[in-house]
């Protein structure tokens, strides 16, 4: 191996580090959905209902890709927010 390549519990590591962070987006991305869902739902049902459809989807992703995250205390981090923002999309859609 030339001196200059990455071993693989370097490139593990990384892949680990880039996993979290898309999950840890993803997750803002849903919060951002409910929000901007919470915001439309007096005024625009249509682009309320595709704003609560686009958090469904990112937090399916983050339920799929959470289980590839080998750090416990990072996947608990990450499963508690994705428990949250599901508790949060749940009421909505009961309350909508």
């Amino acid at each position: 191996m030339p001196a200059n390549t990455p071993s693989l519990a370097v490139l593990t590591a990384r892949s680990q580090k880039a996993l979290g962070e898309f999950l840890e987006i993803e997750l803002d991305l849903a919060a951002t959905f409910l929000q901007t869902a919470a915001i439309e739902a007096g005024s625009d049902p249509e682009h309320c209902n595709h704003a609560v459809d686009k958090a469904r989807i990112a937090l399916e992703a983050v339920r799929h890709f959470r289980k590839r995250i080998e750090d416990q205390a990072k996947h608990d981090k990450i499963r508690g927010r994705a428990d949250e923002l599901e508790t949060v999309l749940d009421a909505f859609r009961k309350s909508h």
